[in-house]
């Protein structure tokens, strides 16, 4: 990467969206990290992308947890399709109960 080219916050959205279709949550996160470090503020399309690999990974434990840091990524509270991550995760991971 050149010194005078920062990726955009679409660019990171994208790999993180490429973590989360191949089942790599925490890929995903890596990317969030590093958008971080190279100052790139989150937004609610990174959210949504997140929310999406921890479930899609049947991860429902993480997706409660951005649920719950909804305002670092200048969200105010999460929509349907968000708490749909969350049962999502809960299905993917077999958790009826927690699904319900």
């Amino acid at each position: 990467q050149a010194k005078d080219r920062q990726p955009f916050l679409l660019t990171y959205n994208t790999l993180m969206n490429a973590y989360g279709e191949a089942g790599d949550a925490s890929g995903a996160e890596a990317v969030l990290e590093r958008m971080r470090r190279d100052n790139v503020a989150p937004d609610i399309m990174t959210l949504g992308t997140l929310l999406h690999a921890h479930a899609e990974a049947g991860e429902p434990e993480a997706v409660e947890g951005l649920l719950l840091r909804c305002s670092e990524f200048g969200v105010d509270a999460p929509s349907l399709p968000m708490l749909n991550s969350l049962i999502s995760g809960y299905a993917k991971a077999a958790d009826v109960k927690g699904a319900e």
